[in-house]
């Protein structure tokens, strides 16, 4: 083997930032660069959650630009760049868990309550996820009632985040 092939650089298998002709870019472990457009995050399918947050930073970076903070230059690069955060971030969203807030106490007498109902060899979170599939059924129910369809309501933006989950599976 050759001491070029030896010291070749192997491909980075991480999400990395790099300056590419004067332009900072991301680039996924699979080696897809991303400039932090908006038809990226589109694409990208967001969970709802980060494209509210999204939605959040871009809505600041806009104030900022109008009270002088920002200049135009400032302001693209800094909405690319809360775009490019976005769509590293929610590629993450589907492969992991979702918290939700919840009281200490109200979390106690679950973990007490699903002690005594649950199964052998099933655990609290196999509880849990029985309990959201039982308060979906629920809902689909009230939207059958409501609507005479039975499903449950979504957003565009819904919709599309549920089929790339569904696509990642």
């Amino acid at each position: 083997m050759s001491a070029k092939k030896k010291n070749a650089k192997k491909p980075r298998r991480i999400w990395h930032t790099v300056i590419r002709k004067g332009e900072r870019v991301l680039i996924d472990p699979a080696g897809r660069v991303y400039h932090g457009t908006p038809g990226e995050v589109r694409e990208a399918a967001l969970m709802p959650d980060r494209r509210d947050a999204l939605a959040q930073s871009l809505r600041l970076a806009r104030y900022l630009r109008e009270e002088g903070t920002f200049d135009a230059a400032e302001f693209c690069a800094h909405c690319a760049a809360c775009r490019r955060e976005a769509i590293q971030f929610g590629s993450f969203d589907a492969n992991h868990l979702c918290t939700v807030a919840i009281s200490a106490d109200k979390l106690i007498m679950l973990q007490a309550g699903s002690r005594l109902v649950r199964g052998e060899g099933e655990t609290f979170d196999d509880f849990c996820a029985g309990l959201f599939d039982s308060e979906i059924y629920a809902l689909m129910d009230a939207a059958e009632s409501e609507t005479g369809k039975r499903e449950i309501p979504l957003t565009r933006h819904e919709r599309r985040a549920l089929a790339a989950l569904a696509e990642k599976k």
